[in-house]
């Protein structure tokens, strides 16, 4: 996980950092830097706003994205074989889609094949839910007052 920098405009007025020594003179610009309106009560208007809006995104968003023992249902899944039911060619995690007939097909390299692997490969495995990606071109719009 990475951590981001600490806001640092570089003015010595900067209200983020508490860096000394030579800095350029004038207001802090780091609400201007990260986006937003230069004066704090209107910045802090736009990111009451933005914050509301991504709670109610994240909030719209699966948050089961643990691997389970439990058996899946019909649907997208990651499929983890356990070490000593893996298969040397085989990737350690493959993408499986369950039917509603409970047919599984893995999906590799762009197609979709049928398999018919006895039951006893799937002791110890493990299953996480493949949830679609939300689109990456659905940015929030900032609107400026």
């Amino acid at each position: 996980m990475s951590t981001q920098p600490e806001p640092d405009c570089g003015s010595s007025s900067c209200i983020f950092s508490a860096k000394g020594g030579m800095r350029t003179n004038g207001p802090c610009r780091c609400y201007e830097n990260a986006g937003f309106h230069g004066s704090a009560v209107m910045a802090a208007k736009q990111m009451l706003r933005e914050v509301l809006l991504l709670r109610a995104r994240l909030d719209a968003m699966p948050h089961d994205r643990t691997w389970t023992k439990d058996k899946p249902t019909p649907g997208e899944w990651w499929l983890a074989l356990s070490p000593i039911n893996r298969h040397p060619r085989r990737p350690p995690v493959m993408r499986i889609c369950i039917t509603g007939d409970g047919d599984m097909h893995l999906r590799e390299s762009g197609g979709v094949s049928c398999i018919g692997w006895p039951e006893h490969l799937f002791d110890g495995a493990l299953w996480m839910r493949d949830e679609h990606p939300a689109d990456p071109f659905a940015e929030l719009e900032r609107t400026t007052p």
